[in-house]
């Protein structure tokens, strides 16, 4: 899922459906106002249905038995509020509001939430689709070095989470992909220099390693890190998920 765009940004679901997040009707909409719907269609058919209102809707996922979608929409509160809305539609529930930007959510099929918050002090959160205050699971560990986390990723069954740690020296060039013990509250890291990874039904992960270009001084202020139009020289690898367990630091 990738939901940084907006031009377009997409996820299957559950029944033949696909979530999609775009700009809106440029007839109706300011694409310059960096307006924002969710919209959902059967594959077989050609126009998406609206599923929520002109907003900022970021990184939907929907729930494990595809009657939900989870997304956050930047408010007028401390933080980003992480709604829910039904796959049939209807008015968006707030169920919880994070204490720094979206880093990326993940729904177990443990009918768990886990997000990543952007505040300094926090990592990952959990949180329960039937709403409430976000329990911290992870806190950035300066020690070793941490600067973040971020991009988090349940594995089946929930007791396990996927997600990447960001460095204090290097960014996401000098990343590595983690797992979580929730039970535990402890990680361990499963691959260096390698950042969002995701777990597929085979049992293998993909994930992203290389480097990505950084902004030198004198660049174009058009152009940042981000900005899709700058060569991207990362790689997408696959491995398998139990032969990284075994070489786990």
């Amino acid at each position: 899922l990738w939901a940084g765009d907006p031009v377009a940004a997409a996820e299957f679901g559950g029944e033949g459906f696909r979530l999609h997040e775009g700009l809106g009707d440029p007839g109706f909409l300011s694409n310059a106002a960096g307006t924002l719907a969710l919209a959902i269609y059967a594959l077989d058919q050609l126009e998406p249905q609206p599923l929520t209102g002109v907003g900022l809707p970021k990184g939907p996922i929907v729930s494990p038995d595809g009657q939900w979608v989870v997304f956050v929409e930047p408010g007028f509160g401390p933080g980003p509020a992480v709604k829910k809305v039904s796959i049939n539609g209807g008015p968006p529930l707030d169920i919880s509001r994070l204490d720094g930007p979206s880093r990326g959510v993940t729904w177990g099929d443990d009918d768990v939430i886990i997000a990543a918050s952007g505040a300094p002090a926090t990592g990952l959160v959990r949180i329960l689709p039937s709403g409430g205050e976000p329990i911290v699971l992870t806190r950035p560990n300066r020690e070793r070095g941490e600067n973040d986390h971020w991009f988090p990723v349940s594995l089946p069954g929930g007791r396990s989470v996927l997600f990447t740690v960001t460095s204090l020296t290097g960014g996401l060039n000098a990343a590595h992909v983690a797992v979580l013990d929730v039970a535990a509250g402890t990680w361990r890291t499963l691959i260096r220099n390698a950042s969002q990874a995701r777990y597929l039904p085979s049992g293998h992960l993909v994930y992203l390693a290389g480097e990505r270009p950084q902004k030198k001084v004198g660049d174009d202020d058009r152009y940042t890190n981000r900005d899709h139009r700058l060569p991207q020289l990362l790689t997408l690898h696959v491995a398998q998920y139990h032969d990284l367990q075994q070489k786990s630091e």
